[in-house]
């Protein structure tokens, strides 16, 4: 995989941890949603959460976020997060949160993120989605992607967020909240 556009643009970086290539069908999703976000992602603050590889986050930074921070519950996929950022000639300390999320979410902070991509792995996790908004700015974008079975439910845009966009990759849904302000 390589990093589509920007400062890094052709930069190889890891799939993920199982070395399974990612499916074209992924790649044009993350397209299409650097697509939705625009021109917003330039200097803005990006939150990164469970992304396998880091993707998300990697590619903000080449086109432009000034912020980005990558949090991960799996040691394994944080490790690959570092290894990419590495390739990409980026400290790892500078970007990636070495706590739990549950501990980084229970920080009193006044610093809030333009842009989220969350991925929840499974149903504890969408539980987190309450907390992960709450650090949005106004205006902002979250990135949803969570599992399609009967164990992990998205029910619908919570008050105050409206839903732009929804897609099915593989087994995953993939939702675009936009915080209303």
């Amino acid at each position: 995989m390589h990093i589509g556009t920007g400062q890094f643009e052709g930069k190889k970086i890891k799939d993920s941890h199982d070395g399974i290539p990612l499916s074209t069908r992924t790649l044009t999703i993350k397209e299409s949603i650097f697509e939705i976000i625009g021109i917003r992602i330039q200097e803005s603050a990006v939150l990164d959460i469970n992304d396998r590889n880091g993707m998300y986050g990697i590619e903000a930074i080449s086109k432009g976020a000034a912020v980005v921070q990558f949090l991960n519950i799996h040691n394994e996929e944080k490790n690959i997060i570092k290894e990419n950022l590495k390739m990409v000639e980026l400290n790892p300390a500078d970007f990636v949160i070495n706590e739990k999320p549950e501990k980084f979410f229970s920080k009193k902070t006044d610093f809030r993120f333009d842009v989220i991509f969350f991925r929840a792995v499974d149903n504890h996790c969408l539980l987190l989605l309450d907390r992960v908004l709450a650090m949005q700015t106004s205006n902002g974008i979250t990135v949803l992607f969570y599992p399609q079975n009967k164990e992990c439910q998205f029910t619908g845009a919570p008050d105050g967020y409206q839903v732009i966009d929804t897609r099915d990759v593989e087994t995953e849904r993939v939702v675009v909240l936009l915080k209303e302000k």
